[in-house]
């Protein structure tokens, strides 16, 4: 008897063939294979330039299963901001993770890392910020000169630099008077974006070298001379030989001297004076001199042949110093 098949068992051959094929087709026991390299960590970090960042930076590789995947050999290399990745590869432990460690170059902004392997790329970023303020650079004011008691042309400018000479802004700056009693605009000015601190300075009323000394804290200061020169002339002052007493027509037995000075008593050197015998006949010899550097000048004086009260005079313009002698 000729036995028939039914529908139901054809829908059940067909079933099984399907999942013969799949089993063949899909083999649990393939080898993996890289599939995925992942960012895991260190990514967008913060420092200062030349500095090492607080955390490393971390890849994940994954098999085509995102099984972590062991023994693949990372290659990280910074791309751009000059800095030093440590170490230069690193090969995934048994949780599929490589890392390296990155010290950031000398220049402010955003460095990068690569991390690559077999065709695959990941990329970190990280901020490169100022480094501490390192030392303080003159940039103008220093060496000028000019008269006492005036202000300055330029002013005294420094700029707040880091060890790697990059500007670095909001420090502040104290400017201190050290010599000739002068008068800075600020004590303390803080610098701007680009480091740069600077004052006004009005000299004081002492003839020669005058200091100004600006620090930072621990920052080794930097120091500003100006050469202050001695205001208009102002005064003859009678230094020795008044009121000495001679016999009529001889010399007096000291030299007149003066010196001249400016309002605030800085000695006027190079200046010509003239002297002349005012009153009783007599002579000053020579009838003109100079001033030496501390404003001083001398002259001999013969008196005249009258008895009593002689006089003689010192005069620069309308400036006038007076000697008297009693010719007895």
């Amino acid at each position: 008897m000729q036995r028939r098949s039914t529908p139901g068992c054809w829908v059940l051959f067909s079933v099984l063939a399907a999942l013969f094929a799949a089993s063949c087709t899909e083999n649990p026991e393939s080898p993996p294979q890289i599939a995925n390299l992942v960012r895991l960590a260190g990514d967008g970090q913060s420092a200062p330039i030349g500095s090492l960042l607080p955390l490393p930076l971390v890849v994940r590789v994954e098999d085509q299963h995102g099984a972590p995947l062991e023994g693949a050999v990372i290659t990280f290399t910074a791309t751009t901001g000059g800095g030093v990745v440590s170490p230069r590869t690193d090969t995934t432990d048994a949780d599929g993770r490589a890392e390296t460690s990155f010290r950031l170059g000398t220049t402010l902004g955003v460095h990068t890392v690569s991390a690559t392997l077999e065709g695959l790329l990941v990329s970190f970023t990280a901020t490169a910020t100022a480094a501490p303020a390192s030392r303080l650079a003159v940039i103008d004011g220093d060496g000028q000169a000019a008269r006492v008691a005036t202000q300055l042309p330029k002013d005294l400018t420094v700029k707040v630099l880091d060890a790697f000479d990059n500007p670095k802004p909001g420090v502040p700056v104290s400017f201190t008077v050290v010599t000739g009693g002068g008068l800075v605009s600020a004590a303390t000015v803080p610098s701007d974006n680009a480091g740069i601190a600077k004052v006004h300075w009005t000299l004081g009323p002492a003839a020669g070298v005058q200091t100004v000394v600006a620090g930072s804290g621990t920052i080794p200061p930097v120091t500003f001379n100006a050469a202050a020169s001695p205001a208009d002339p102002a005064v003859l002052v009678v230094i020795s030989g008044n009121n000495q007493i001679a016999a009529p027509s001889s010399a007096l037995p000291d030299s007149l001297v003066v010196r001249l000075t400016d309002a605030f008593g800085n000695g006027i050197p190079g200046a010509t004076l003239t002297w002349s015998a005012a009153a009783g006949n007599g002579t000053v010899t020579p009838a003109g001199t100079l001033t030496n550097a501390s404003g001083r000048s001398a002259a001999r004086w013969v008196v005249g042949p009258t008895s009593g009260t002689q006089t003689a005079t010192s005069r620069m313009g309308s400036i006038t110093a007076t000697f008297n002698a009693a010719v007895q």
